[in-house]
């Protein structure tokens, strides 16, 4: 029975042997750069580990236990970073799937030079975050283009970079970044959608709010799901874009995780410490990832 069950499973690689030959070099570099730094950042978050003056010297890990962690909760500029990267990415992902589905299926529309307006979506998204920090500053800086425009039309001039608004203006800034990127992928989707349900739909007198919420919304769940996905994955690493705009400021009001964690890794040395975070963040990605999952994908598809 036992060698029955081995040569089932020996004629099954050889079935598949070539798809296993294909994901081979994939599995590989995954083992190496990903799994393997993802298990030597959690040991590390129970070791204090400093990289000496200036980093100079690296110490050898002090196993520390559970101190990483304990010290967080009265970490007062944890507890900011954490509450302000999940404002960002509740707010962020709101925001960015609202406008990207809005324009996605405009586009749907079978509109005259689809493909233009897709690419015009697109080229934020392809410049580099820390390039678009930095122009986004310059434009919502008090002397900027937006103020102008503001002054020129007889309204007060707002400050959009203090410590009030920098918040929102680094999430508006986030979205203008990514929302194209999410209108292609979104796109994508409500063109594999069969027209004969439209039109099915059509004869049948339903409008077209009624579509989208019968037919368009329950076969783009799944696409819809990826999109939430990466939304949140860019969120809770967004690091580049703030320090291009604010650079965590005024004062530690754009502070989040990602760049609370280069700044104890790489100014502070505190390496060990900034482990410890890192897995933090990881567990909360892991952790929306699956709400959301849950969420959306168990909802009920109804025609």
């Amino acid at each position: 029975m036992f060698f029955k069950k081995n040569n089932e499973i020996l004629k099954y690689i050889k079935r598949k042997k070539a798809f296993y030959l294909m994901c081979l070099p994939y599995l590989i570099g995954f083992t190496i750069f990903e799994l393997y730094p993802m298990i030597d950042a959690f040991i590390l978050s129970f070791h204090s580990w400093s990289g000496g003056i200036g980093g100079a010297a690296f110490l050898e890990p002090k196993f520390v236990g559970l101190k990483n962690y304990a010290e967080m909760i009265k970490d007062e500029l944890f507890i900011l970073s954490l509450k302000n990267t999940m404002v960002i990415t509740i707010t962020f992902v709101f925001i960015s799937t609202l406008i990207s589905l809005s324009i996605a299926l405009l586009l749907d529309q079978k509109i005259k030079n689809v493909d233009i307006f897709t690419t015009i979506y697109f080229i934020p998204y392809a410049t580099a975050p820390v390039i678009m920090g930095v122009v986004m500053r310059v434009i919502f800086n008090r002397g900027g283009v937006i103020n102008w425009i503001l002054k020129e039309m007889g309204l007060p001039i707002i400050d959009w970079l203090g410590p009030n608004l920098a918040l929102i203006t680094v999430v508006l800034a986030m979205v203008w970044n990514y929302f194209g990127y999410c209108v292609v992928i979104l796109l994508a989707g409500l063109q594999a959608i069969p027209t004969v349900l439209y039109e099915a739909a059509s004869i049948d007198g339903a409008g077209k709010m009624t579509q989208i919420r019968r037919i368009t919304l329950p076969l783009l769940k799944p696409i819809l799901i990826v999109t939430l996905f990466l939304e949140t994955i860019y969120a809770l690493r967004a690091y580049d874009i703030i320090y291009g705009m604010t650079g965590g400021g005024p004062g530690f009001q754009t502070l989040t995780l990602p760049y609370y964690i280069y700044w104890k890794g790489f100014e502070s040395w505190e390496l060990g410490y900034a482990d410890a975070i890192g897995v933090i963040l990881f567990l909360m990605a892991l952790a929306i990832a699956l709400i959301q999952r849950k969420i959306i994908g168990t909802a009920v598809i109804e025609y």
